[in-house]
């Protein structure tokens, strides 16, 4: 039996138990799974007819914890069986006449889900794997990589040994099989998956060394493997990966590694800048120079973005540890 039948057979088992407005509700979904998959509570409510509350309760019926999680259930389901084009024509017909605010919502709930599926407790064990490494390699293949190679920057500047792997048949073998019980691969990959990457994993777990993987939520095949497995909501309104909570889950990680090496981050930062700073980054012109408060001064002709917007005082321009540079 198929995952889509299982969840078919799900619902019917628990039918004949149900009240009839949850009965009505089942009927919808079972019909209807391809567009329910991608409906939040309050839409599907709507469409059939019935309360929110009631849509929760079904859900919880069902065995999930709430509706985010049968929702993604349902849209790992959906998304394992449909083509690009299927995903780009279902984009279409969802977004309508604004597809920038339906974007935009979209990660947002992609990553209010993702703080909820990665509570403290479980990014601390990832920290302390991370922590306790003799070397670090992030595995990350196709668009996995942007997120890899983020991780890979900053962790790089946190700690001693880290790399990114871009597992590939033809040097993947001899790339990783140095590593072994001190180490700690990081896989990153979300459906469809990559096979070399959960080739490069399943690989470097049995020679002993430990994995993080970054991955979603339903039949992740790094899920099985992995020694504390963190589950970011990828999910779009068209045939792309919404990569936007899996680098929030990135930058959580990252300050928080540096939050444990508080005592000695700044005195890594400072070298960083030290041999960066005249050899990788662009020249800042004399009028761009940030103020002491971290923000640019608003009386020079470009330095605009004191005075509000995404660069504002409180805003994107300041960064955790100290003033950003350009990556």
């Amino acid at each position: 039996m198929d995952d889509r039948a299982a969840m078919q057979q799900r619902m019917q088992n628990a039918y004949p138990k149900l009240s009839k407005g949850k009965q009505k509700a089942t009927q919808f979904i079972m019909s209807n799974l391809d567009e329910v998959a991608f409906m939040t509570t309050s839409a599907l409510a709507r469409k059939i007819d019935v309360s929110e509350s009631l849509i929760v309760r079904l859900a919880k019926d069902l065995g999930f914890r709430g509706y985010p999680d049968f929702q993604e259930a349902c849209r790992t389901l959906v998304l394992g069986q449909l083509g690009k084009a299927d995903l780009f024509e279902r984009g279409v017909r969802v977004t309508g006449g604004d597809p920038a605010s339906v974007v935009i919502r979209r990660d947002l709930h992609n990553i209010r889900n993702t703080m909820r599926h990665n509570p403290g407790p479980v990014l601390e064990q990832a920290v302390d794997l991370l922590q306790k490494a003799k070397r670090v390699r992030i595995l990350a293949g196709r668009t996995s990589i942007g997120p890899g190679l983020i991780l890979s920057i900053y962790l790089n500047e946190l700690l001693n040994d880290v790399d990114i792997v871009t597992p590939s048949y033809g040097n993947m073998f001899d790339v990783l099989r140095r590593l072994g019980p001190e180490d700690v691969a990081v896989p990153i990959s979300f459906s469809h998956y990559t096979r070399t990457t959960i080739e490069a994993a399943r690989f470097v777990k049995e020679r002993g060394c430990k994995i993080l993987a970054i991955t979603d939520l339903v039949g992740s095949p790094l899920q099985p493997i992995a020694d504390v497995c963190l589950h970011a909501e990828v999910g779009g309104v068209s045939f792309n990966i919404a990569h936007t909570a899996a680098i929030s889950l990135v930058n959580v990680l990252i300050h928080m590694v540096g939050l444990r090496n508080k005592d000695t981050v700044a005195s890594l930062l400072r070298e960083v800048d030290r041999l960066t700073h005249n050899r990788l980054y662009y020249e800042r012109r004399p009028d761009r120079e940030p103020s002491s408060s971290g923000t640019f001064d608003s009386s020079s002709p470009a330095g605009t973005a004191a005075s509000g917007g995404l660069g504002g005082s409180g805003g994107l321009s300041s960064s955790i540890y100290g003033g950003n540079k350009s990556t």
